[in-house]
């Protein structure tokens, strides 16, 4: 179980100059990769999205890659100098200019298409680097998004220890008062009609939860078996929370009792904070 909020950073040096990784992530229902790499590298962008899907199964997470240059540094794009005497020879062989008009500018040639082509070298060195200062950054998030999920882990076994003490407290004070509706079944059965007795059982706290109670005995069990799960458990546990939350809703609706009343909010409050804890974790 890994939480969703962490932040990792990483640099490297490469080649006279410096890379710097950061990423970071935020809750999120889905994933959602968002990359920001330096010109030249954009076609990087596909095995960064890849790499973060690979270990983060969910969230808003933002990549970063800055480059640093350095004067020692070579460059990731390089002249063709076979299309710069094409072009040269190309220009020789033009007229001069008519007058009025400026005479063509030498540095507008590096704009003409096949000037400047990419220097495969150091490009694919550069994208070796930019690969292994993510890794590391990834590694670092990891480390906290773990440390967040074992965080909530523990909130929530203690929401769910909770739930199980109030569970048990509100059946043993429904076993007392369902004695004393069976003791009085004889009496009511001499004097009333059946369907009289109905509408005073009725009136009894423990009339009519026995299914309740087993369904949320189930949901709080498969909740703990859940949780002990490792990969992405965070919706599962949700909807387990859900279902066990609607269940704890009816019983808490059929208790009349104020003791027992009492019981059934602090089942729904701790069932509530299993199921806010369950949207921070993968």
């Amino acid at each position: 179980m890994q939480g969703m909020t962490g932040f990792g950073q990483a640099n490297l040096s490469w080649e006279g100059g410096g890379i710097q990784c950061a990423v970071r992530s935020v809750n999120r229902g889905h994933l959602e990769v968002a990359a920001r790499l330096p010109e030249g590298l954009q076609a990087m962008e596909t095995a960064v999205r890849s790499r973060i899907a690979a270990c983060i199964p969910r969230g808003h997470v933002e990549v970063s890659v800055e480059v640093t240059p350095s004067g020692d540094r070579p460059g990731l794009l390089c002249l063709d100098h076979e299309t710069i005497q094409s072009l040269y020879g190309w220009l020789r062989a033009m007229p001069p200019p008519p007058q009025g008009f400026m005479p063509l500018d030498p540095l507008a040639l590096l704009r003409w298409p096949g000037v400047l082509r990419p220097n495969h070298n150091a490009v694919q060195s550069l994208q070796t680097s930019v690969m292994a200062v993510l890794e590391d950054a990834v590694a670092e998030l990891l480390s906290q998004l773990v440390a967040e999920g074992r965080a909530v882990y523990e909130a929530m076994h203690g929401h769910l220890a909770q739930a199980r003490i109030m569970l048990h407290a509100l059946r043993e004070s429904l076993t007392d008062v369902t004695s004393t509706i069976l003791g009085a079944q004889a009496w009511l059965q001499e004097r009333l009609t059946p369907e009289e007795r109905q509408l005073v059982l009725r009136g009894y706290p423990s009339w009519g939860v026995a299914e309740e109670l087993q369904r949320l005995d189930h949901h709080l069990a498969a909740l703990e078996q859940t949780m002990a799960r490792t990969g992405a458990v965070g919706k599962r546990i949700d909807l387990i929370a859900q279902e066990a939350l609607r269940e704890a809703t009816t019983l808490s609706a059929k208790l009349s009792h104020a003791s027992l009343s009492e019981y059934g909010l602090e089942l729904r409050q701790a069932i509530g904070a299993i199921r806010e804890q369950a949207h921070n974790v993968a």
